[in-house]
């Protein structure tokens, strides 16, 4: 047989790694019973979501088995968690790091906001299922095979499960413990966006390569990937192009949604959505692309982006009037070159500022931007007392959101503290920092 350095034919396909237990595996080979799930295989969206409807059901005789719960989907305007740069590991396959930003820019343009996150919780938790003790579970599924014929099993195969027998009770109850504290971190990160994007694998080997070094490899391979089951989110990897250029040239490269759990649906529909945007040819014999059924319950978003320059950014005092209603931090940026910024209030409590739109002498201010539910704005809305009152901002995207704005009869006289960049940095410069 001659021996392939690469598959043959390189396609596209989508993959779905539903909520743990959505689907029943009863008859399959335990790796890790607890954390098993059979995943979905398909050409499309489309096909994926038919067959997920289908088979998960709740089954009495699968002890892990857990009833689905439905969710409702991401609205037209979404956000999306993207790792930070020095959280991004490609394995220096630049090839795959241009395709990811590729999908970041395309997940923008169907309505995305994007949210810079730390995903080192999640990669910590994915290190804990074969360098800890969460891999002696693959010994005590198989243990009666594994106990008679581990001589029978490939070398890399023996290797890992031979390792598992080292640990011991206490040191698997510790490592519950630390998945625990990284299940909090990550749960808490994403309550911020809808879902988080991450390359599927950061970079692909070559068959011969993988033979060669198999342990190191898989891990590089599963980077993004070993965490999900663990930490107990829904997966969905969807095409994103292929590379270009170097060794790996027309190899393909894909992009995962995860979020928590039983939101599979939302996961099928956003992928429907990116997919028609990006209309990468599918199967094997790179079919052209069919736009696929994008779901008709979504609607307008129920909520609303809305920008904040004072005492309501992050750390100050009024900020706790948008978290009590709700309100999702979704990013720092800056307006356009277009505002100054006046001391309007100081009541010995709190330091209010306004912000004025000045487009012959103004500069570029640092403000926040929130998620707020649009029934919870006329309240929040009375909070705010005159000179201030909300507008439309413009950011340094050219971009226009609500924000809080200010008459400009008012600030006449007023200290002006545009210099400092921002609320932030005067409050720090008179020594009351966040």
């Amino acid at each position: 047989m001659t021996e392939l350095n690469w598959c043959k034919n390189t396609y596209y396909i989508f993959g779905l790694k539903g909520t743990v237990g959505a689907v029943s595996i009863n008859g399959v080979v335990p790796a890790c019973k607890t954390l098993d799930c059979l995943t979905v295989f398909a050409k499309s969206t489309d096909d994926l979501k038919t067959v997920f409807s289908v088979i998960r059901q709740y089954d009495k005789d699968d002890i892990c088995s857990r009833h689905y719960v439905e969710n409702d989907l991401f609205s037209k305007t979404f956000t999306f968690g993207v790792p930070d740069k020095k959280s991004l590991e490609f394995f220096n396959d630049t090839q795959a790091s241009l395709l990811f930003d590729n999908a970041v820019e395309s997940l923008k343009s169907i309505g995305g906001i994007a949210v810079t996150i730390d995903i080192s919780p999640f990669v910590n938790a994915a290190k804990l299922l074969y360098e800890g003790s969460f891999v002696a579970e693959r010994f005590a599924g198989n243990r009666e095979f594994f106990e008679k014929d581990l001589d029978k099993c490939l070398d890399v195969i023996r290797t890992i499960i031979g390792n598992s027998q080292k640990f011991s009770a206490v040191d698997s109850y510790n490592d519950r413990y630390k998945l625990l504290e990284y299940k909090r971190v990550a749960d808490e990160i994403l309550d911020k966006v809808d879902f988080i994007v991450t390359p599927t694998a950061p970079t692909i080997y070559s068959i011969k390569d993988v033979l060669a070094d198999p342990i190191k490899l898989n891990s590089n391979i599963g980077y993004y990937t070993n965490f999900m089951n663990l930490l107990d989110f829904s997966a969905i990897a969807v095409p994103a192009g292929f590379r270009q250029t170097g060794e790996k040239k027309d190899l393909p490269f894909g992009v995962t949604f995860f979020t928590k759990a039983f939101k599979d649906d939302a996961l099928l529909d956003i992928a429907a959505r990116y997919s028609n945007y990006t209309r990468y040819p599918l199967g094997s014999m790179l079919l052209p692309f069919n736009v696929v059924e994008e779901s008709s319950k979504v609607s307008d978003s129920t909520e609303c982006q809305l920008c904040v320059c004072g005492a309501h950014l992050k750390g100050f005092a009024l900020n706790s009037q948008l978290s009590d209603l709700g309100g999702r931090f979704v990013k720092s940026t800056r307006t356009s070159k277009n505002y100054r910024m006046y001391i309007v209030s100081d009541d010995g409590k709190v330091i209010k500022p306004g912000l004025v739109r000045n487009s012959d002498n103004g500069e570029s201010l640092e403000v926040e931007v929130y998620s707020i539910s649009k029934d919870k704005l006329g309240y929040f809305m009375q909070l705010i007392p005159y000179p201030l009152g909300i507008g439309r901002v413009e950011l340094e995207s050219s971009d226009y959101v609500l924000g809080f704005i200010c008459e400009g009869e008012a600030v006449k006289g007023k200290m002006d503290i545009t210099s400092y960049g921002g609320y932030r940095a005067y409050m720090q410069s008179i020594g009351k920092s966040s």
